[in-house]
């Protein structure tokens, strides 16, 4: 009578052991256990294949033994399966090595279980045995937990988005401001011109509301500043200035209602002092 060897009880760690005509149930060995628990998603890993294989060479039928072309099929699907797997090791070693210089969005679960996800920039790539690490920011992730490849051109525009949303909320309300606050404005502005279109699209809408009235207040107060740097101090001015104060009160003029409430009061009380003098000089 020939013995039946079932797949599932070998890789599962039980085996059927033909002893005198008495089948008995026994444990495989602690190496099998650990041969079938390598194998992931219920596949048959390599070795457990060739545990499988052994296992049914040793228990065959001496009276009926296993037909040589099932056991050349058998070592066949196994030299087939052991190259599938070195493939695949291969191809995450190259997959990981054509990472390095890209920015990737990595899904790490700890050893708490909670998952947490990393963006940055892989720096190098290492192998140990048939696992593939990618390093991000001084950390070694498994590359099967990189789930994305991010644009670069996308990762330099949020940031920048997000840099611009952080400096526009560092700056009080348009009514707090002072010619004090021309400086930084005037670099918020000039960061923002120097955006292209894409980076500007990732700039929220109250974030772009917030900047174009920061915008106005500075082309406003900034063109009167820059008229009265063009003067002497009011105490130095002379009748050869009148002309000069005539240019700065037109430009105040040319400013609308709306335009002329977005004077800060420091820089108004300057302007003022000017109107001041040409008053009592163009006679």
């Amino acid at each position: 009578m020939s013995t039946s060897i079932n797949t599932s009880d070998v890789l599962s760690g039980v085996y059927a052991e033909v002893n005198n005509g008495v089948i008995n149930q026994k444990s495989v060995t602690s190496e099998s256990d650990a041969a079938a628990s390598e194998t992931a998603g219920g596949t048959l890993g390599k070795d457990a294949f060739l545990k499988l294989l052994v296992t049914q060479m040793q228990y065959q039928d001496p009276l009926e033994p296993q037909d040589n072309s099932q056991m050349i099929s058998q070592l066949a699907t196994f030299s087939s399966l052991e190259e599938m797997q070195n493939m695949s090791a291969s191809m995450d070693k190259s997959r990981a090595s054509s990472l390095v210089g890209q920015v990737v969005s990595i899904a790490h679960k700890d050893a708490t279980g909670n998952t947490t996800t990393v963006e940055g920039v892989v720096d190098y790539v290492s192998f140990s045995g048939k696992s593939t690490y990618v390093s991000v920011e001084g950390n070694l992730y498994n590359v099967d937990e990189v789930e994305a490849v991010v644009d670069s051109e996308y990762t330099v525009a949020t940031k920048l988005a997000d840099s611009f949303a952080t400096s526009i909320a560092r700056l009080g309300s348009v009514g707090s401001l002072d010619k004090n606050d021309l400086n930084t404005i005037a670099a918020l502005v000039s960061g923002y011109s120097g955006m292209d279109s894409y980076q500007k699209s990732m700039i929220g809408s109250e974030t772009l509301a917030a900047y174009n009235t920061y915008a106005a207040w500075y082309a406003v107060n900034n063109s009167l500043v820059t008229a009265m740097k063009e003067l002497p101090a009011v105490d130095e001015l002379t009748s050869e200035n009148i002309e000069g104060v005539s240019d700065l009160i037109k430009t105040y003029d040319a400013f609308s209602e709306t335009q002329r409430a977005m004077i800060s009061a420091d820089i108004l009380g300057d302007y003022n002092k000017y109107l001041a003098w040409y008053a009592e000089n163009n006679q």
